[in-house]
């Protein structure tokens, strides 16, 4: 009883501190949407790339779409691109920042 107590407590709060799903624009409604239709026909293409292919096979370039989604980030919305040392100094240099303060 207290864990479902809880569990309401912490979804309103969350709810509390932002808009609610029927305050959220049509806009976003529709890229959820695609997003839900996308990820679910990505799912069917894995499965049926399994059933048909070799596991060894299907595996490794279901893994390297992380890797695509960097690069087209990169490449296509002008996001940034760094090293991961690069990432990491700069994770560092938060850390000393914020303990200095």
């Amino acid at each position: 009883m207290a864990s479902s107590s809880l569990c309401c407590r912490c979804s309103w709060f969350r709810w509390a501190s932002g808009p609610t799903p029927l305050e959220l624009s049509s806009k976003t409604w529709l890229f959820l949407g695609l997003s839900g239709l996308a990820t679910g026909a990505s799912w069917v293409c894995y499965f049926w790339a399994l059933k048909i292919g070799d596991a060894s096979k299907v595996a490794p370039v279901d893994k390297l779409s992380l890797v695509l989604v960097a690069v087209f980030a990169c490449a296509f919305l002008d996001e940034p691109c760094r090293s991961s040392n690069e990432c990491s100094r700069s994770e560092q240099g938060k850390r000393k920042n914020r303990a200095l303060s």
